[in-house]
C-alpha cells in the first residue's frame, strides 16, 4: 500500500487537521538515527575532553565548554524519532509523481492548526509567537529581543512543520514562494562553531538536535 491509499480508507483529513505539521514515523529510519545520535554523542564527548585538555585560559573557555556539556547531555536525553519528511499536501492532492510506499510500523500523526512560530537558538529570548503573514524570519528574530553575540547569523535555518529544513537566500525573502513562514515552523538561530575553538562539532551536532527534538515534540504535544 501506499501512503494516500490508507488516507482515502481512513476517509481523507478532517477540517481541523494542520497538513503542512503532519509528522510521519518509520521504524528503520528510527534505528539509523539512533545510531547517529550515539556516534554524535561519542564524538563530542570526546571534543569536551581535548577541549578541556588543551585549554590554557579555563576561565575564558569554561562558558563554550560548559555549552557543549549541556548540549551532550540533550543529545542523550533526546529519543531518536525516526521522523521522514513528507509533503502531506502532495499526497493528498494525488500528485503521480509523488509515492510514498508504506513499510511495517510506519506511523502517521496530523495534529490540529497551529498558530504559532518558535523561535531558538542564539537569540535573547527563545520563545514561541503568534504566527503573522506578514512577518518574515528576521521579524520574529527581532521580536525575541534579536541575536545574541555569539549567533551565527550567516546560518540561520528554518525548520518546516513537517521536518524540512529550508535556508534563507541572499535576499529578504526565500528562495522559492512556498519557503515563507507558516504556522508551525521553528527559526533556528545557530551558535557561530568559528568561536568555540576545539568544539568544531557545535554546528552540525545542534541542527540535527533541533531537528529531532522538534519532531519529538511535535509528537508529544498531540
Amino acid at each position: 500500500d501506499e501512503l494516500r491509499d490508507v488516507l482515502k480508507r481512513a476517509g481523507g483529513v478532517t477540517n481541523y487537521a494542520y497538513v503542512p505539521g503532519a509528522v510521519f514515523t518509520r521504524i528503520e529510519l528510527k534505528e539509523q538515527q539512533e545510531k547517529r545520535l550515539q556516534e554524535m554523542q561519542r564524538r563530542l564527548a570526546e571534543d569536551i575532553a581535548k577541549a578541556q585538555l588543551v585549554e590554557k585560559d579555563a576561565s575564558r573557555r569554561s562558558g563554550d565548554i560548559g555549552k557543549a556539556q549541556e548540549l551532550l547531555t540533550q543529545l542523550q536525553q533526546t529519543p531518536a524519532l525516526g521522523r521522514l519528511v513528507v509533503d502531506l499536501r502532495k499526497v493528498l492532492a494525488e500528485d503521480p509523481d509523488y509515492s510514498i510506499p508504506l513499510q511495517n510500523g510506519d506511523a502517521l500523526t496530523i495534529p490540529s492548526r497551529k498558530n504559532s512560530v518558535t523561535i531558538i537558538g542564539e537569540v535573547q529570548l527563545p520563545i514561541s509567537q503568534v504566527f503573522e503573514p506578514k512577518l518574515d524570519y528576521t521579524d520574529y528574530i527581532e521580536r525575541s529581543g534579536g541575536t545574541t553575540d555569539k549567533a551565527d547569523e550567516d546560518r540561520i535555518y528554518i525548520i518546516k512543520a513537517n521536518g524540512g529544513v529550508q535556508l534563507p537566500d541572499s535576499g529578504h525573502w526565500f528562495a522559492s514562494n512556498d519557503a515563507q513562514m507558516e504556522p508551525g515552523d521553528t527559526v533556528v538561530v545557530p551558535l557561530d562553531a568559528d568561536k568555540l575553538d576545539q568544539l568544531v562539532l557545535w554546528r552540525d551536532l545542534s541542527q540535527i538536535f533541533y531537528q529531532i527534538a522538534l519532531g519529538a515534540a511535535a509528537v508529544g504535544s498531540l
